[in-house]
């Protein structure tokens, strides 16, 4: 009997982990509802179109493909940025990380340097190397001065913008007999190796489940794991505990831009020929979602990063053959985001059942 009420327990909403499941779930669907909707104002066929949405990506193995594709960059920025949120700061520098440090990984890509083993693995540790060494910094304003890491960061994409694209201008790496500002072909000894074939994944995708076990190793079964989320919640306590909360700062910083630098060098090996980013690419923000929808759980990121990519290829599926734009999925994201984010969503549901449960302790 008190087996079954420990069960019955764990499997309760009023359970932490439990509660945040359903609410994913409710919040998931209230947005494809909500999708649903959007379709039939703008379509002729939105029943149709909306379960081309959701099936088309399982229906053709090219179509899976671009929905791991999609998914790969956008889950390491994820992460990159889960532990940054798990420190309790709110660093936003994953997105000019991603530009700068693709950068610099074109410009290792683009020589001839060993084999199809040493020449990616220089390209790739180039960029981890740099990523982690210019979030150092961030971190080391953040502990030492208390800079403001939003705004600092915000500021820093937009340099990084400037500097990355200085130097695809104004250095050896650009090819000046292409129409448009991009770097020189890459060497076909920097690619990537092909895992599946008949896509486009390599083993970025290897990289990727290999990342997600180190974080969630490093932040639940680990003592810098826990010295990281003790300082997250109150670094007062952190610092009179014992731990160097300077020493987590760095630490963390220079973890997560490495990991921002795997993210990018890995895209870039894997689907590009040559760089020709003129703008910040956009997946350090959307890995700043995942990890907002996963509540910075490396497990939980891995999934929204494929919940979204896979809705997005069928949108994108939808948009080929039809007036409906890929855009919509954008729909889907905005409103997740939302509902998850906010404290208060069912959280009234939640203290009723809590209230009806200590009742019935106390009764019986």
């Amino acid at each position: 009997m008190d087996k079954l009420k420990s069960i019955k327990g764990r499997l309760s909403i009023t359970n932490e982990f439990v509660f945040k499941i359903v609410k994913i779930v409710i919040s998931t669907l209230i947005a494809l509802v909500i999708t649903f909707v959007v379709l039939a104002l703008v379509s002729d066929r939105p029943l149709e179109n909306f379960i081309i949405i959701l099936t088309s990506p399982v229906k053709k193995l090219r179509y899976f493909g671009n929905t791991i594709e999609m998914m790969i960059p956008v889950a390491f920025a994820g992460l990159s940025a889960a532990l940054l949120f798990k420190m309790g700061v709110f660093n936003l520098f994953v997105e000019g990380l991603y530009y700068i440090c693709g950068v610099a990984c074109a410009a290792a890509a683009v020589q001839q340097i060993g084999n199809g083993f040493v020449h990616p693995l220089l390209c790739i540790l180039i960029s981890c190397l740099l990523g982690s060494f210019l979030m150092g910094i961030t971190g080391f304003l953040k502990a030492r001065y208390n800079t403001n890491e939003v705004v600092s960061t915000l500021m820093l994409n937009n340099i990084m913008l400037g500097v990355g694209l200085f130097f695809l201008k104004r250095t050896g790496i650009r090819d000046e007999g292409f129409a448009a500002v991009a770097s020189k072909v890459f060497s076909d000894s920097a690619k990537l190796d092909i895992l599946f074939p008949g896509t486009r994944i390599t083993v970025s995708f290897l990289l990727l489940i290999l990342t997600v076990v180190f974080v969630y190793v490093l932040i639940y079964k680990t003592r810098l794991g826990y010295s990281i989320r003790i300082t997250g919640i109150n670094s007062r306590f952190a610092h009179y505990s014992g731990i160097s909360v300077f020493a987590m700062y760095m630490m963390v910083h220079a973890i997560a831009g490495a990991i921002a630098g795997l993210g990018t060098s890995t895209e870039l090996l894997s689907l590009y020929d040559r760089f020709q980013w003129t703008d910040l690419p956009g997946l350090g923000w959307d890995g700043i979602l995942m990890a907002t929808l996963a509540d910075n759980h490396p497990v939980g990121i891995l999934i929204a990063s494929f919940g979204i990519a896979y809705l997005k290829k069928g949108a994108e599926v939808v948009s080929l053959t039809t007036n409906v734009p890929v855009e919509i999925i954008s729909i889907v994201q905005a409103i997740l985001v939302l509902l998850v984010s906010s404290q208060r969503f069912l959280v009234r549901f939640r203290e009723r059942k809590l209230l009806k449960e200590g009742m019935k302790d106390e009764l019986g």
